[in-house]
């Protein structure tokens, strides 16, 4: 599937100068579909004008068995973003490059921060970990013992680890009111549990934070509340309000025509309307969308297109 670069563009700019319902929004869109396009032009226009943390979606790995024991807290510095922003880095490597010298690894600042790691760890599983410094195995102790983490536990502890750290050393230390954090294929590793979790959970942890999180779990999508959601497909775009979809049927229909193509049964029209209503309603109007909507003056509609037509005239 092709995207449409001015689309994207459109959508992007209307998260960026913050224009829709919500100061959450969650992307959906199948490979090649301009995830990657919007993530990196959002971080981009983000990094030279305010406050903005990325976590790509190879940033998933903590590795116990290299946690040292450094207690030293390291200033946050934006050259972790634009590390991550690199062609050669983006989407491929895993890195954390804090210091500036490209050789880091987010488990040296573990140490540091431990104590909120394992609250917050605890808040989400109702487990804690110590870790065992030097094992080479890279087991942690456990309540019932000894093991390594799993890799959606991995998942986990980074994701907090890095937010942890950005949100003390950044958003708390400079008293920083608000600031976006973007996470691509937040799921990634997670299980339908903690899929369905991870989103509220951390809303709820760092509240000044505001989100654009990448995915393509339907647990987390069922579970969201006050978020903008915006599909991304051949056509453009589409923004929903998470509100309006509360159960798996619901939310399945709309993963079903992400990745399964089109609308069965659905006429080229109605599909076209309901695009332009969801849009509408949900603050995401656009002149390709005023334009779409002059297209359809003058042609052939039923009984129930001319009324969604009127009232999206009437909105």
């Amino acid at each position: 599937m092709r995207f449409h670069p001015d689309s994207i563009n459109r959508i992007t700019d209307l998260i960026y100068k913050e224009q829709m319902t919500y100061n959450c929004s969650i992307v959906i869109g199948d490979n090649s579909g301009g995830k990657s396009f919007l993530v990196k032009t959002l971080v981009k226009k983000w990094l030279n004008e305010t406050n903005v943390y990325f976590i790509d979606a190879v940033n998933r790995n903590f590795d116990a068995s290299r946690v040292t024991q450094q207690i030293e807290k390291p200033e946050y510095k934006g050259v972790i973003v634009e590390t991550r922003l690199r062609e050669a880095v983006f989407n491929i490597l895993d890195s954390f490059n804090c210091y500036g010298t490209s050789t880091e690894r987010v488990e040296q600042i573990y140490t540091a921060f431990e104590k909120a790691v394992q609250d917050r760890f605890e808040r989400l599983t109702d487990e804690t970990f110590q870790i065992l410094y030097g094992d080479p195995l890279g087991e942690v102790r456990f309540s019932e013992g000894n093991r390594t983490l799993s890799s959606g536990y991995q998942a986990l502890v980074r994701i907090i680890l890095e937010l942890t750290f950005y949100y003390e050393m950044e958003i708390v230390k400079k008293n920083v009111p608000s600031a976006w954090t973007v996470i691509d294929e937040v799921d990634e590793f997670l299980s339908p549990k903690y899929a369905s979790k991870i989103l509220p959970f951390l809303r709820n942890e760092f509240p000044r934070l505001k989100f654009v999180i990448i995915t393509h779990s339907i647990d987390l999508v069922v579970t969201a509340q006050d978020a903008n959601i915006v599909i991304l497909d051949q056509a453009g775009f589409e923004v929903l309000d998470a509100n309006d979809y509360n159960s798996y049927s619901e939310v399945e229909r709309i993963f079903d025509r992400v990745f399964g193509g089109c609308d069965k049964g659905v006429s080229e029209i109605d599909t076209i309307l309901r695009r332009l209503m969801n849009n509408k309603i949900n603050n995401a109007w656009s002149d390709e969308d005023e334009k779409k909507l002059a297209e359809l003056n003058g042609l052939k509609l039923s009984a129930s297109q001319k009324l969604v037509y009127r009232q999206i005239m009437e909105w």
